[in-house]
């Protein structure tokens, strides 16, 4: 790495020739080590690191970012069905044990050395618990599909949650009294032969009348 270049991530980040002195601390990218926070940003970054663990998988979540006007906007995160129909192949990172074994090249895209990249081949994923080194290295993001927009979107792990339902949304449902008591006794049979209970959760009481169940 020469003075100019600071590898963080799978990110690299250039720097033109800088004139005079300059601590590390004042530029854009810098090594925690010595930073006058460093317990703090190191706790920030493993807690969100954390964040990212628990969203490994596939999940129905919202995403809400105020200084952009979104609010629960509903998402699907799902890391496989992103690289299975939108992303051109699979990427196979290295793991933190192999960093000392790979070459510059190989350390600079983060892939493994061990694990082929074939065409075709079935996708694996590792969910094993990570640790702290790990959540403090990962990424800000995650991938998930807008559905309202139906695309695939970067989504900072911090800004997903639980989706809000809405617990009565039922008793507000736009029908006549006999009409509501067709459809749950409907519902009802159809959750009874299932075996499952009913759920008249909905994602908003401003987009009545819609069901889920």
């Amino acid at each position: 790495m020469t003075p100019h270049e600071m590898h963080v991530s799978h990110t690299l980040t250039s720097y033109t020739h800088l004139l005079g002195l300059r601590a590390l601390t004042a530029l854009e990218v810098s090594p925690l080590d010595g930073l006058p926070n460093e317990e703090k940003v190191r706790e920030r970054l493993i807690t969100r690191g954390r964040r990212f663990e628990q969203l490994r998988g596939h999940f129905f979540k919202a995403f809400t970012d105020e200084y952009e006007e979104r609010v629960n906007e509903r998402m699907v995160i799902d890391a496989r069905a992103y690289h299975k129909f939108e992303a051109p192949s699979f990427p196979d990172y290295a793991q933190l044990s192999e960093i000392g074994q790979l070459t510059w090249a190989q350390s600079m895209n983060r892939y493994s050395s061990s694990i082929p990249s074939t065409a075709g081949s079935p996708i694996q994923v590792d969910l094993s618990p990570m640790i702290d080194k790990e959540c403090l290295l990962a990424v800000h993001y995650v991938r998930g599909f807008d559905i309202e927009k139906k695309k695939w979107l970067k989504l900072d792990v911090t800004k997903i949650h639980e989706i809000p339902w809405a617990k009565r949304a039922f008793d507000s449902l736009v029908l006549d009294q006999n009409e509501k008591d067709l459809v749950l006794a409907l519902v009802d049979r159809d959750q009874f032969k299932q075996g499952k209970p009913f759920d008249e959760s909905v994602m908003s009481p401003y987009e009545l009348p819609v069901r889920r169940y």
